[in-house]
């Protein structure tokens, strides 16, 4: 059996947040996925997204003002919903604490409006079920999509198409 792990739906607008939960997760045990760290270069993203939902123990929604006009994490949250795998809320600003998705709201969150800390801590107790007994080692670094293109000196100058770019 692979694994257990914890989804983090999120905005984007978000991933600084993001990340020092994720390393705060990893250090305390629990194994997270997040779609910038496992999706590699050239995989569909969303067979990838919706394969991690499906097989995830838990997923974390990180209510913001940017996730609340995300339509994207609204189908991640009804994908999940229905699981009975445990959906955990997480509360960074005030609008996404007003603005909670309807299928969250009946749901307790933790707030980390005032104090990071006192909100991963109280994460954390909702995925003891989950965690590991030690510090989850960091996901390995990602390329940055660079290409590496080689052609030789009379191709200099030519006009040359590839994947339908000019």
């Amino acid at each position: 059996m692979a694994q257990e792990y914890v989804f983090i739906s999120y905005a984007r607008e978000d991933r600084a947040f993001v990340e020092a939960l994720n390393q705060r997760l990893r250090s305390a045990g629990v194994n997270t996925w997040t779609d910038l760290d496992q999706i590699e270069p050239g995989v569909d993203w969303q067979q990838a997204i919706n394969r991690s939902i499906g097989e995830a123990a838990a997923l974390i929604y990180v209510s913001s003002r940017h996730s609340v006009q995300s339509d994207w994490m609204d189908y991640e949250v009804v994908a999940f919903r229905d699981s009975h795998r445990r959906l955990l809320p997480i509360v960074i600003d005030d609008e996404g604490a007003a603005r909670m998705p309807l299928a969250l709201r009946s749901i307790q969150w933790a707030d980390s409006r005032g104090d990071f800390d006192a909100g991963v801590e109280r994460l954390l107790r909702g995925l003891e079920t989950i965690r590991g007994r030690g510090p989850i080692a960091a996901p390995s670094q990602k390329t940055k999509g660079y290409v590496f293109l080689s052609y030789a000196d009379e191709d200099r100058g030519s006009r040359v198409v590839f994947f339908g770019l000019a």
